[in-house]
């Protein structure tokens, strides 16, 4: 019987051209096997703890991809270190069960000295776990028979450590139905258009690390011990490698131990070298990784911003200490932050604490002393002008650098709370700034910063900033400086003054009064009368308060600047007032009080303004006129508010409770008297953790 053998049209999948066929016919074309399910992972981490967050998030994201029919790519970013491996693995292994066709894993060598796996390499890897025996020679042919082989899979694919989009994009099943999950140190560029989602993962908190350190150490650890962990979680930054070496230190080395470890690490410089096991400083390597593929001028601005001593800084700081254009700096800030090590939020950017003594150690190798030294100056120099801006729209006082202040021009002209805003934001760079002023040689700035800081401070209540600047720094710093010794003299017995420890107030404002008169300036022997006026107002001695503000007022009378004069007569008018208020002399009080509020107000000093209505508002309550001192305590406790002085919105709040509750507003009176009763509380904290 005659027959034709041919075929003609389209095929889909393979065709067979063939006699007789006798028996079974099995067909084995390329990618029509269905692959294997198959586990190349490595082992789980032994002790994994809290990252429930990121656990939940990678369950989400499978159901709602396989919802939609899409593949999914995700990476997990983060410092060298945090744990990315260990999170991808576990749940890899928790959710093989999902994915038909089992998991396949591949080192891809992001951080490794020889440098990332080839794609060629990483391919056939990935086939080997599918069960392919005959690898093809070329990238192409392994690149098709990898996309046939995962053409209707259902595959999890584990690519740890990328170094190239090229590696993830060629490992990338063709299913939609299967998952990509990747590790690596940066952020690649091509993430967003390979439709690539990631995340970066954050050092472990301080109770869940110290969970972590606590059960690898077990019961060598001895309940003292364990009250060391908070301290020891710290040094580590919350990092799990740092955390799990840790533990082995202590375990094997220490015996549980934990206060001797810690007073180990308590030194900077050795605490890199302290996280070695066997010899190997596992968590300097780490960071080295990332820091070998920098190029050089991102490498030194790594290696120069991390000699700051504040715990973050902006771009306009980071611009100042590099000497170099804002915009350029910014580009290099987001080369560390793509590469894990600098973490950013929003505008600002900081390093996490152990590579931070990574950047200053290499620091120490690549830079010079000098080097060193005009970067952290240069930083400095960004802060003292920056606080110097600031404290011009807060106050118009006499200062002793008045000729620097005259060169730098005002931020938040007219505008307290702004001003407040950004030192408070900025608060403890400007005190990391003072000191490393003083240990590297910087005199003037700190004590100009010193000066700078009075009405922050004050305002603010921040006793143990002021202290620590003025008694570490600014005094000694000021040496040979009369005129900035007076003030900075001044300014710590105010510090004192505020908190209640009027022995030592004094102390300093006779250092200062003693310095002003030997020197002959009246400007200095005034305000040191007029404070010591308030320590006799404290202690209710009004006369003798009153007669140290007449002191004041003799001595103004002596200054040579015609404004300066008229601002220090309005003082004069709010203090003395104040003090007749107090001595029921209100009446009596309230032209000198009226005086003072019509040049404070004139002079744009709103805080001054507030503090006199005060006064003013005490006055009418006890002349009866309790409506009228309402609608003048009101508006002041509102400015009071804002620009955050505790004491004076707490004096404020009594006066207003007892008005309204002479006036009959029982409940109005019930909530100024209980938030009086709070500021008072956070007073007396501040106070205590001052001293």
């Amino acid at each position: 019987m005659d027959s034709e053998n041919s075929f003609q049209g389209e095929a889909h999948g393979p065709v067979v051209q063939a006699g007789v066929v006798h028996g079974v016919l099995h067909i084995h074309g390329a990618g029509s096997e269905p692959a294997k399910a198959a586990n190349g992972l490595p082992g789980r981490a032994g002790l994994f703890l809290n990252r429930k967050t990121e656990l939940d998030a990678f369950d989400g994201m499978v159901a709602a991809y396989r919802a939609e029919r899409r593949s999914l790519a995700f990476a997990i970013t983060g410092y060298g270190g945090v744990g990315k491996t260990a999170l991808v693995v576990h749940w890899a292994h928790e959710a093989s069960s999902r994915f038909r066709d089992g998991v396949v894993y591949a080192e891809l060598g992001g951080s490794a000295e020889t440098g990332p796996v080839p794609v060629g390499v990483v391919l056939a890897s990935l086939l080997r776990q599918l069960g392919v025996a005959d690898i093809p020679k070329s990238d192409e042919e392994k690149l098709a028979l990898y996309r046939a082989r995962t053409a209707d899979s259902e595959l999890l694919v584990v690519l740890d450590d990328a170094a190239t989009m090229a590696q993830i994009t060629a490992a990338r099943p063709s299913s939609p139905r299967s998952m990509v999950l990747v590790t690596c140190r940066r952020e690649l560029d091509g993430f967003a258009f390979h439709e690539v989602e990631f995340t970066k993962l954050d050092p472990l908190a301080g109770d869940v690390a110290s969970e972590l350190v606590s059960r690898l150490v077990g019961d060598e650890l001895s309940p003292g011990d364990r009250r060391e962990l908070t301290s020891l979680v710290t040094m580590c930054g919350g990092l799990p490698l740092a955390l799990r070496v840790a533990a082995a230190q202590l375990r094997e080395n220490y015996r549980g131990a934990a206060a001797a470890f810690v007073a180990r690490l308590g030194a900077d410089r050795d605490r890199l070298a302290s996280f070695e096991v066997d010899e190997e400083r596992l968590v300097d390597a780490v960071f080295d990784a990332g820091y070998r593929h920098l190029d050089e001028e991102t490498a030194r601005a790594y290696r120069l911003l991390a000699l700051w001593e504040g715990p973050s800084f902006d771009g306009a700081a980071a611009a100042a200490m590099l000497e170099r254009d804002e915009e350029s700096v910014r580009a290099l800030l987001r080369r560390l932050v793509r590469v894990n090590l600098l973490g950013a939020d929003g505008e600002r950017y900081e390093f996490h604490s152990l590579i931070r003594l990574h950047g200053r150690d290499r620091a120490e190798q690549k830079e010079t002393v000098d080097d060193r030294r005009a970067a952290l100056g240069r930083m400095v120099r960004h802060f003292r002008n920056y606080w110097i801006a600031r404290d011009k729209a807060l106050s118009t006082r006499p200062r002793a650098c008045d000729e620097l202040y005259a060169q730098i021009a005002v931020v938040h002209q007219g505008d307290h709370a702004a001003a407040l805003a950004d030192l408070e934001r900025e608060r403890e760079n400007l005190l990391a700034a003072v000191l490393v002023a003083q240990k590297w040689g910087f005199h003037d700035y700190a004590w100009q910063m010193c000066v700078a800081s009075f009405p922050f401070y004050s305002q603010r209540g921040h006793y143990e900033d002021w202290i620590t600047t003025h008694e570490q720094a600014g005094l000694a710093a000021a040496a040979g400086h009369v005129r900035a010794l007076i003030q900075l003299h001044n300014q710590l017995g105010a510090a004192y003054f505020e908190l209640e420890e009027d022995t030592k107030a004094l102390a300093q404002y006779q250092l200062s009064l003693e310095l002003a008169i030997k020197v002959g300036d009246p400007m200095g022997q005034q305000t040191n009368w007029e404070w010591i006026g308030f320590i006799y107002e404290r202690r209710k001695q009004y006369e003798n308060a009153l007669h140290c503000f007449e002191k004041s007022r003799e001595l103004i009378a002596r200054w040579d600047d015609p404004k300066k004069q008229r601002r220090a007569l309005a003082l004069y008018d709010m203090n003395s007032g104040r003090v007749l208020v107090d001595a029921g002399r209100g009446a009596e009080a309230l032209p000198r009080l009226g005086e003072a509020t019509r040049f404070f107000t004139d002079d744009g000093d709103v805080v001054n303004v507030a503090k006199t209505a005060y006064s003013i508002g005490e006055a009418y309550r006890a002349l009866g006129r309790l409506t009228a001192a309402v609608e003048v305590l009101e508006p002041a406790l509102a400015v009071l508010t804002e620009q955050g002085s505790l004491a004076w919105q707490a004096s404020v709040r009594e006066s207003l409770a007892r008005a309204y509750r002479q006036l009959g507003r029982g409940e109005v009176a019930f909530r100024h008297w209980a938030e009086k009763q709070r500021l008072d509380g956070e007073l007396r904290s501040r106070r205590q953790a001052a001293r």
